[in-house]
Formats: structure tokens, sequence, C-alpha cells
């Protein structure tokens, strides 16, 4: 009698879901296809990082923050009392290492960075962790300089033109500090990550809120490198919030970055000036892209020249260079905005590029010059566009050729794909112009490698398709000129 009711239950289900049109039916099969593929895709990232703290609130990937010792007086005491801190945070996982990592003494700043980048990538490959804490302690025990370093991932030229500081607090970390602690950890994750971003955001918020009193009164007794750093830190955690979506937290930044620069005299201290100053380029530059607002990527544009202007290029060589990229970018970022000043933007980048590239050695910065060399090449392809003649094309050509011998297919795969890409879409548009064969054959093999790579990599299916596009166009431009070829024979 149970197998019959059963069997009734089944046909009246059956006979239901007949009565359902179809498009319904087509409807509900692809939202169920779409939870099946989300459930995947966490279930691949679980096994991937191999961790899952008890206090997860859900299936899904929760960040794993390792913490190094941090190097001098009472080190091994500060890091336990920064992971203890971490470990109050249920989106995250704190893991100590037993074991310090030393700061590079490399005199100029970019090699400082690249040996750091080398170093902490290892520890961060081998540990599987989202983000990697770490530092040394100062003034005998009394102050603590603390560094966040992320794993490499597939934007590996983000970090270029990064923003990178460390954050400078007194030791033992006073109560109300804890706060900025975690909150610039999870300012990093939240715009970084691949996990649960939208909890982290939220978490990110709250420690926020909590720390608005810092814009009224800084505890006492702190040097002004830890003042400024401390600002600084609350500001960039207040645009990530705000470009998650928290509106309030823009007018937190920048009122924290405006309290930092009344510590500074950017005479005497123009690298920390030089800091601050990024910090609010920056926050324009996002505001500009974000909002589609020229204005404000117009006024990131002079900061980021204001800072060269006041590093100066004899000086600070490196730094100049670098702020002097920054604009490059956001300049090449205007031209795509306000198109009746395209061409006079472009050059304007151009300018700007070819000032960053003098101050770079290819022999001694190999990466640093390659990822300028790959956006100038950009710029030149965009200019070529507009200007009579083929020499910005060819140009363009030069330099991703140039880039290429640099970012090799065996050990950047990602950055010689991008490169690869670039330099098919330039032999491609320099062809119209002088219509040299040589040049689709470089542009075929340039996509069909492109292509390999990107396919074989999660994240960039939209990529493949557009590339493939322009491999189709490429090929049926080739058949069509060996049929020419054959024809005239």
């Amino acid at each position: 009698m149970e197998k019959l009711r059963k069997n009734e239950r089944f046909a009246d289900t059956s006979v239901a879901i007949q009565g359902i049109p179809a498009m319904i039916l087509k409807k509900l099969k692809k939202f169920l296809d779409t939870q099946g593929r989300k459930k995947r895709k966490r279930a691949e990232r679980r096994d991937a990082s191999d961790f899952l703290p008890s206090n997860a609130t859900d299936l899904g990937l929760v960040a794993k923050i390792l913490v190094a010792n941090f190097e001098g007086l009472d080190g091994i005491t500060a890091s336990r009392a920064v992971a203890a801190a971490f470990a109050e945070e249920s989106e995250v996982m704190a893991s100590p290492l037993n074991y310090a990592l030393k700061q590079p003494t490399k005199t100029s700043s970019v090699d400082r960075t690249n040996l750091q980048t080398e170093m902490t990538q290892r520890v961060l490959d081998e540990q599987k962790g989202a983000l990697l804490v770490w530092g040394e302690m100062q003034d005998m025990g009394t102050a603590m300089t603390i560094r966040f370093s992320l794993p490499r991932g597939s934007d590996e030229k983000a970090r270029y033109f990064s923003n990178e500081e460390p954050l400078e607090i007194p030791y033992p970390i006073p109560g109300q500090l804890r706060a900025v602690i975690i909150s610039a950890a999870l300012s990093i994750l939240a715009t970084s990550y691949k996990g649960p971003r939208k909890k982290i955001a939220m978490s990110l918020r709250s420690h926020l809120a909590r720390m608005k009193n810092l814009l009224e009164q800084l505890p006492e007794d702190l040097s002004i490198n830890q003042n400024v750093s401390i600002l600084n830190h609350f500001g960039n955690a207040a645009v990530a919030s705000w470009s998650l979506g928290n509106k309030k937290d823009l007018i937190l930044s920048e009122t924290a970055f405006d309290k930092a620069l009344a510590f500074i005299n950017k005479k005497t201290r123009p690298l920390l000036w030089g800091r601050v100053r990024n910090s609010q380029a920056s926050l324009l530059e996002k505001k500009g892209r974000k909002t589609r607002d020229s204005d404000s990527l117009k006024q990131a544009v002079i900061l980021y020249q204001e800072v060269g202007g006041v590093l100066g290029r004899k000086v600070r060589p490196q730094e100049w260079g670098l702020a002097w990229a920054r604009s490059a970018l956001v300049l090449y970022r205007l031209s795509s905005m306000e198109l009746e000043f395209r061409e006079l933007h472009l050059k304007a980048s151009a300018e700007a590029f070819d000032c960053a590239i003098a101050v770079f050695d290819r022999d001694l910065y190999p990466a640093y010059w390659a990822e300028l060399m790959n956006q100038y090449g950009i710029v030149l392809m965009a200019l070529g566009e507009h200007v009579v003649g083929s020499a910005m094309l060819e140009k363009s050509v030069k330099c991703f050729r140039e880039v290429l011998k640099i970012r090799t297919r065996s050990a950047v795969p990602l950055l010689w794909a991008e490169t690869a890409n670039n330099l098919g879409a330039a032999g491609f548009a320099l062809y119209k112009r002088v219509s040299d064969i040589r040049l689709l054959k470089e542009a075929s093999l340039c996509f069909e490698g492109a292509v390999d790579v990107f396919y074989r990599t999660q994240g960039y299916e939209r990529r493949v398709s557009v590339i493939s596009k322009n491999l189709d166009r490429v090929r049926t431009l080739l058949a069509q000129t060996r049929e020419l070829k054959r024809s005239d024979v």
C-alpha cells in the first residue's frame, strides 16, 4: 500500500511538471545549473586551499592569514598578540609561523620590493595563505613595523604600481589600535581575495565604525611616523570599504588623509608626504573610474605629478619614475572617457611613460621596465589610430617585441600572454597600413599562444572569446592572401 501511495505521488509530480510552461522550466533548469556551478567552484577553492576553520559560517572559503614572528626584541610575543587579534574574526583564520622574515637591506625601494616579493611569495606558496603579516620591532621593542604581503596572483603587474606601506604602531598595542591592524588586513583581502569578500567587507565596515574616534584624537605619545601611518592606513581601509559599496566611508577616507598631511612638512619628510599624497591620488583615481568622473581623474594626475616634482628625479629617481607612470595610466584612462580630447590625453600619457621608462634600467629592473614598456606600447597603439602614417604603430610593435624578450612564456605565462595579445593587436593594426604579410603571420602566432595560455587559466573565458575572434579574422585574411597568390600564379 505504501509503495502504491509513493507511485501516486510520483505520478502527481510528473503531471505537475508536464503542466509547467516550457519557458519556466527552462529558467528553472538554468537556475539549478548556475547553483550547481557555484557549489562546484566553492568545493574546488576549498580543496585547493586545504583549510576551513570550525567557526566558518558557511561552506565558503575563509581567508588564511599567516603571521610570522616579528624580528627583534619581544618579536615572538608581539606576533602572538597580532595573531590573537585576527583570531577574533570569524571570516579569517590566523596561522602563526614559528620563524621571522627579515626586511631586505637594499637602499633602493624598488630593489627592496623585488627582494621582499621573492621572499614572501615562497612562504605564501608553501603555506597556501591569503595574506602574510610580518615585520620587525623598533626602538628597543617599544614600537612595531607591520608589513602585509599578498600571494602572487594572475594580475602580477598590479604590484608594480601599488602604494605599499607598512603600518607603524607602538608596542604594546593600545586597545584602540587593534582595529587598525585588522582593518588594514581586511581592506587588502576585501579587494584582492577570491573567497567570501562580502562578509569581509561587512567586518571591515564594522571596524571602521569603531575607529572613527581616531579622527578626533589619536593616542598620546605617538611619533609623527606613527600618526601618519595610522591615519593613512585608516584612509586606505575606508577607500576599500567605499569601493565595496559603503558610500559614507568616502568622507572618512578624505578626512583621514587630510589629517595625516597636517603632521608632515613635505620639505623635510618628502617620502612620508609622498605616501599620503599617493593615497589621495589613488582615491581620486578610483573615484573617477567608478563614477566616470573625468575631473577626479584630472586631479589624480595633478597629485601624482606633484609627488614626482617634490621627490625629484635626481634625488629619488625610481619614486619619481613611478609617480609619472601612475599619472600616465590615469591619462590613458582619461583618453577613453573624453573622446574629444582623446589624442591630447594619449600624447600626454606617452610623454609621461617616456619619463618613467628613462629612470628604470632594463638590466637592473627588468620586470618594472617590461611593465612600463608594455603599458607604453598600449598607449602608442591607441595613438596610432589617430595619427597619419605608421610610425606610432611601428613603435608600438617594437615595444611589445622587446617586452617579450623579458616576459617569457615559461617564466610568466599570463604576463607573456597579455603582451603577446597586445603584439598581435598592434601587428594586425599595422598590417592594415603597410600590408606586410609577415605581420599577419606574427599576429596569428601571438593570438594562438595567448588563447592557449588564457584557456588553461580560470577566469579568462571572456578574454579567450575576444582573442579567438581576432584570431579568426587574421586567419581569414591569411587564407585570402594565399588564395590571391595562387590566382596570380
